[in-house]
């Protein structure tokens, strides 16, 4: 038993490995030929496929928060990057670069903002039926140039280059037609429904938040957009994203500006109100003055009003160095205690002289009541002013709160 045992061993370990992979040797030709195949297959497809290219660019959105009306009325927001997202895609701003870049219009197939040789506009297209575009053909002669609609027609005979032709081709689609200059002999020219171009152009472009690897960013906070655009052509690529970022900075401005304007126009109404209440109220000091010729009314009331305001702006510094402290020391510091005394001293003395002024003739209450009030009006009157001048210089501004911190360049192959 214990002979077979060892025998059975002995056998398993003079397995003949060479005799296990004889036949993938002798196949070994047939397994490199089908790896070649695939490696001349990849080659040839990776020469013939067309490249795409990916463009990037980098926007800062800043928040002007002392450029708007809502600085006045004390309303201030954080920045909603989807907003700007939105605002960055709208319909308006991609329709100004398919205007700008003449997107709309395709030169030999080629969908490219510049083709060299030739200077074409087309305006007011209008399209009577549901297709999204037309095609002409520009043939060169010696006088100008032809224009020959997709079925063949002539339509434009000798037009002169620089000045505008209307015309209206077989399918009863109307245009307006004017060449500026014309190189080859022969070009043909595609017009796409403005709305089609800006559709395929807010589909290409892409817009989002970018935040940094090197900042631990929490919630939705950030003030960048990353900005892309893949093409075959990374040129046409970096223009698209280029004049798009225009668009957005130009826009941004046009808005800042007319928020400051209608926050100046809110300021100036909000002066004429309080030059009248200002009026009135030196009106009825007066008035005071003539009702009590008796004893000086005026120097009393105006030392006790002095008083008042030295204890007010006493206080006011008081609960700022008390903000201060609670910060730095625990409540039974002694440098806390002690602004914590004073400011009991002085909210005291202010108690008392307003119980002073309470036992005052009414015409004396009414004459520091009318001083009070014609200060605080000034100090709002002053502080309008200098906001005025602030808006007025946001105005006549070339800038917004966006900020372009690199234009369009080349990322990578795609």
């Amino acid at each position: 038993m214990s002979k077979n045992f060892e025998n059975k061993i002995s056998y398993i370990d003079t397995i003949d490995l060479i005799g296990f992979f004889r036949p993938i040797i002798f196949n070994l030709y047939r397994i490199a030929f089908v790896v070649l195949i695939f490696i001349i297959l990849w080659v040839i497809y990776i020469s013939n496929a067309t490249r795409i290219y990916e463009a990037q660019s980098l926007i800062q959105v800043s928040n002007n928060k002392n450029n708007n009306l809502e600085s006045i009325i004390g309303k201030n927001e954080a920045i909603d990057l989807n907003e700007y997202i939105a605002i960055y895609k709208a319909r308006s701003n991609l329709m100004e670069v398919v205007n700008r870049l003449k997107l709309d219009v395709l030169i030999n197939n080629k969908k490219t903002p510049k083709v060299d040789g030739i200077d074409i506009e087309i305006f007011d297209a209008k399209f009577f039926d549901k297709s999204n575009s037309f095609s002409l053909n520009i043939k060169k002669v010696s006088d100008g140039y032809n224009v020959i609609d997709n079925e063949g027609n002539l339509i434009i005979e000798n037009a002169k280059l620089g000045v505008l032709s209307s015309s209206k081709s077989s399918d009863g689609i109307e245009f307006n037609l004017k060449i500026n200059s014309l190189e080859l002999d022969n070009y043909m020219i595609t017009v796409v429904r403005k709305g089609r171009a800006v559709e395929e152009l807010h589909s290409s472009i892409q817009v989002e938040r970018f935040i940094p690897k090197s900042r631990l960013t929490f919630g939705q906070g950030g003030s960048l957009l990353k900005v892309s655009l893949k093409n075959s052509d990374i040129e046409y690529a970096k223009t698209i994203i280029d004049t798009t970022n225009d668009v957005f900075f130009q826009k941004s401005i046009e808005q800042n500006s007319a928020e400051a304007s209608k926050s100046i126009e809110f300021i100036d109404n909000r002066l004429e109100d309080l030059k009248n209440i200002i009026q009135k109220d030196q009106e009825r000091l007066n008035r005071l003055k003539k009702l009590s010729s008796t004893y000086d009314v005026d120097l009393d009331a105006e030392v006790i009003y002095d008083q008042l305001k030295s204890l007010e702006e006493g206080i006011k510094n008081i609960l700022l160095k008390e903000a201060e402290y609670s910060r730095l020391y625990n409540k039974s510091n002694p440098l806390y205690i002690n602004i914590i005394e004073q400011k009991e001293v002085l909210i005291g003395r202010r108690n008392e002289i307003n119980k002073k002024i309470s036992n005052l003739p009414e015409v004396q209450q009414d004459y520091i009541n009318s001083l009070r009030d014609i200060e605080v009006s000034e100090e709002i009157y002053a502080e309008l002013l200098n906001k005025k001048i602030e808006f007025s210089i946001s105005a006549a501004s070339t800038l917004g709160n966006i900020r372009i911190i690199d234009k369009a360049h080349f990322v990578q192959r795609v």
